[in-house]
């Protein structure tokens, strides 16, 4: 390789690896000039994620598009709640790419004929599992633990598609926190069943009494109260719960019921 400032010979003085073995960084020194030096970057080239598709992990079918890094950065600002800014959500979801083309020897599996028919130009696809896991452990690393269990409540406690179980209760949420590989040191006790607890049916009344005003923190201002705001942010908790457009709807209405004759 040529020297970037002279153009002489080069010779490598130090090799090492990085990012977790998978990468080696050179240092190369100019044969004209000692002071001349800078360092490559090695890694393996192979399968990248343009060629790839995406197979859903709960019935197995591949997904309309092939892998889309501007639609994975959605997703992650959706699942964690704005918890993190979007530079940061951005480095996660590169990072976490990075991850994914490095593995994908190894994670990618060939598609059938028949698919390979119906999608010309793809060989192979990776699980939405694989990704998630990518964003997971990059969210693990971060720093944060709020944004990381919010993502996995978005995703791992999804049971809005076929073949998605996700978490049935707070027990399941709780178990998952308590893994070694997540936070041991926040695990709780689970708590007992409880008795069955009678419900009633929700079947708000129409549109109940909107506040005129609502006081937000830090800093305290007042601002216009919107009702589709208030249900918008309901619903987004609700990510990846079945039915979570009526219930949200009806839990934004029934709060505003307890709340009327209130200024």
């Amino acid at each position: 390789m040529r020297c970037t400032i002279c153009d002489a010979d080069t010779t490598v003085s130090r090799t090492r690896l990085s990012d977790g073995n998978r990468q080696v960084v050179r240092r190369r020194m100019c044969k004209n000039n000692r002071t001349h030096w800078f360092d490559t970057a090695e890694q393996p080239v192979g399968l990248s994620l343009d060629k790839v598709l995406v197979r859903r992990s709960g019935d197995g079918r591949l997904a309309a598009g092939g892998f889309d890094e501007a639609r994975l950065l959605r997703d992650v600002q959706q699942g964690v709640l704005k918890r993190m800014t979007e530079d940061e959500a951005r480095e996660v979801v590169r990072q976490a790419t990075y991850d994914l083309e490095m593995h994908l020897s190894a994670t990618a599996t060939p598609m059938s004929r028949e698919e390979q028919a119906e999608r010309p130009g793809y060989k192979v696809a990776i699980t939405d599992a694989v990704i998630r896991q990518a964003i997971e452990q990059r969210l693990r690393h971060h720093g944060k633990q709020m944004p990381h269990v919010l993502y996995a409540l978005s995703t791992l406690g999804r049971s809005d598609r076929k073949g998605r179980p996700g978490f049935a209760n707070a027990a399941d949420v709780l178990r998952w926190i308590g893994r070694p590989e997540n936070y041991p040191d926040l695990a709780l006790p689970t708590p007992p069943d409880r008795m069955p607890v009678a419900g009633d049916s929700w079947w708000p009344p129409g549109r109940p009494p909107m506040p005129e005003r609502v006081i937000k923190r830090a800093p305290i201002e007042r601002r216009r109260f919107v009702f589709d705001r208030f249900r918008n942010s309901i619903r987004e908790a609700m990510l990846g719960r079945p039915e979570a457009g009526v219930t949200s709807d009806n839990v934004a209405s029934w709060t505003l019921w307890g709340l009327a004759g209130q200024r």
